[in-house]
C-alpha cells in the first residue's frame, strides 16, 4: 500500500510514509517512534492519533491499518474508539487530530490537479529554455531515466525510485510538448480504454482479454 484516499477537501491522495511522517512532526517524534516505539505515552498517543485519523477519514478497514502498524487488528479498534471517546473532551486534545487535519488540507492544496499542472508547464518552460526540441532524443532520455527506475526497484533504494519517477516526468513533460499530446488528455483517453477492460493478471502483469 503506498497511497491513501483522505476523505478531506475532497479526495485527497498522500503516500502512506508522508502521513506517518506529517503526524511525527505534529507530534515532535520520528515515524519509527510512532510504527516502533515503546509504550511510552507520547508514542502511544501519536500512534493512536494516525490510527484513528486513518480509520475515519480513509476507506481502509482495520485490518489494512493495522498491517501498516505491523499490528493486530484488535489495536487498532482499541486505540480509534479510545480516541472517539476523548476527542471531544479536554483530554482528547493530546491527540492533535484538528492539527493534523489542517496539515492534511495544506497538503492537498500543495498537490492539487492545478499544482500539478503548474509543474508541468514549468518543465515545458525549462525545456525551451535549454533549446531541447528533439523528441527523438528525449525519447532516449526517457528510456535512460526508465532504467534508472527499474535499477532504484531492483535494489529497493526508496529515495532513488522517488527520484526517478520524478525526472521520468519532467522528461515525458517536455516529450508530450514536443510532440503536441496534453498528458492530462492522454492519461484520460488510456483510462477510458482500460477501466472496462477484462482479463488476468499473470506473474504480476495485467493481460486482456484477447490476448489470452
Amino acid at each position: 500500500m503506498n497511497k491513501i484516499c483522505f476523505f478531506i477537501n475532497g479526495n485527497t491522495w498522500i503516500d502512506t510514509s508522508d502521513f506517518l511522517e506529517l503526524v511525527a512532526d505534529v507530534h515532535s517524534i520520528s515515524t519509527e517512534r510512532i510504527l516502533k516505539g515503546n509504550r511510552e505515552r507520547s508514542n502511544v498517543v501519536a500512534r493512536a492519533a494516525a490510527m484513528f485519523m486513518l480509520k475515519s477519514y480513509t476507506p481502509l478497514t482495520f485490518k489494512e491499518i493495522a498491517d501498516i502498524f505491523g499490528v493486530d487488528h484488535s489495536s487498532v479498534v482499541y486505540h480509534t474508539k479510545s480516541v472517539d471517546s476523548k476527542k471531544n473532551i479536554g483530554f482528547g486534545k493530546e491527540y492533535l487530530l484538528l492539527e493534523i487535519k489542517n496539515r492534511i488540507k495544506l497538503f492537498h492544496k500543495e498537490y492539487s490537479d492545478d499544482s500539478v499542472n503548474d509543474l508541468i508547464q514549468s518543465c515545458v518552460e525549462w525545456g525551451n529554455r535549454r533549446g531541447l526540441s528533439d523528441p527523438k532524443a528525449q525519447s532516449m532520455k526517457l528510456m535512460e531515466e526508465v532504467g534508472e527506475l527499474m535499477a532504484a526497484i531492483l535494489k529497493n533504494d526508496r529515495e532513488q525510485q522517488v527520484d526517478a519517477v520524478g525526472d521520468i516526468m519532467v522528461v515525458l513533460a517536455i516529450l508530450s510538448n514536443q510532440i503536441g499530446v496534453s498528458i492530462p488528455t492522454a492519461l484520460k483517453v488510456a483510462f477510458n480504454e482500460i477501466k472496462d477492460r477484462t482479463g488476468k493478471t499473470i506473474n504480476g502483469a495485467f493481460i486482456k482479454q484477447q490476448d489470452l
